[in-house]
């Protein structure tokens, strides 16, 4: 009996985890790669999260690299192809945002294309450091959808990328252009994940105990 209500412990926790995971619906990117100098460089996240019936974006600026009065002007990013009537809203959007059906549509002028922008307006009133947008189209989207890789950049493909004006940010020896442009390499592994390991551990643990 006892051996039965470990088993049955043991079970519930690994749904339980299970049950965890299944629900993450996130996946943070760090804009970690600035494409003039290819330097390592966390100017800041976007979070994609799945809202139902459409994506979340939520835009965070690095100001302690960029400069306090860095202005985030567009984010690039990919879609699968094939959508229908799909809209990027948000307050801060401006009518100047698009999304293409055809592969590699729009240049990040720093690195690589993309076929989706989310335009802000350049030099746009007031300074935008974090923002959040919407996308929805007539097809379910969720946040896996938006792990396309760009393609054609010299500095290697990125998931997402920035333009942020008003910058100060620059390299030892060098001057600010003023403006950046940089890409997300990667995206984080959801929390979930971690829960996940640490329930696994447990369980075996728990086992491992009742052994010996």
């Amino acid at each position: 009996m006892k051996k039965i209500k470990v088993l049955l412990g043991a079970l519930f926790a690994a749904f339980l985890v299970f049950g965890m995971v299944a629900s993450a619906s996130a996946l943070t990117y760090t804009i970690d790669t600035e494409f003039d100098y290819g330097a390592t460089v966390n100017f800041g996240t976007i979070t994609v999260t799945d809202d139902g019936d459409k994506l979340k974006f939520d835009v965070s600026l690095n100001t302690a690299q960029l400069g306090p009065n860095a202005d985030l002007a567009y984010v690039y990013f990919n879609l699968p192809l094939g959508l229908t009537n799909l809209a990027i809203s948000g307050v801060d959007i401006s009518s100047y945002s698009y999304w293409s059906a055809a592969p590699d549509k729009y240049k990040a002028d720093g690195d690589g294309y993309y076929n989706a922008i989310a335009d802000f307006g350049t030099g746009a009133n007031p300074t935008i450091q974090s923002t959040t947008f919407y996308v929805n189209a007539d097809q379910a989207l969720d946040e896996n959808d938006v792990k396309i890789l760009s393609t054609g950049g010299a500095k290697g493909s990125f998931y997402m990328a920035i333009h942020a004006q008003s910058t100060t940010w620059a390299p030892p020896g060098t001057v600010s252009a003023g403006s950046e442009w940089a890409g997300a390499s990667g995206y984080a592994v959801p929390e979930p994940m971690t829960l996940l390991l640490l329930g696994l551990g447990l369980v075996g643990l728990a086992g491992l105990r009742r052994k010996f």
